[in-house]
């Protein structure tokens, strides 16, 4: 399961690589589809090592990983949504 994560989350990033020639709407998935996975790879990391329980009982548990890839793709739809970060560099016109 965890390299089902890896490469999921692998595919993700490589298909948000290309945002800035895609239509806005397929880096919004992309990036909403790839928090999704973090947080439920976030959940299956604390599922498998039974931090769940540890929780419970008060103890902190942190998974770094899961929080950068997860803010990570946060930023990217952040991004995406903001109609100004959408406009060319140039200006108003595309010449």
């Amino acid at each position: 399961m965890p390299w089902l994560f890896l490469w999921a989350l692998a595919a993700l990033a490589v298909a948000s690589i290309p945002s800035v020639l895609l239509p806005r709407v397929v880096p919004i998935l992309v990036s909403a589809a790839g928090m999704l996975v973090s947080a439920a790879a976030f959940v299956y990391i604390l599922q498998a090592t039974e931090a769940l329980d540890a929780m419970d009982e008060g103890a902190s548990v942190t998974v770094p990983g899961a929080f950068v890839v997860g803010i990570v793709f946060l930023v990217i739809l952040v991004l995406h949504l903001i109609p100004a970060t959408a406009r060319p560099l140039g200006g108003k016109g595309g010449g």
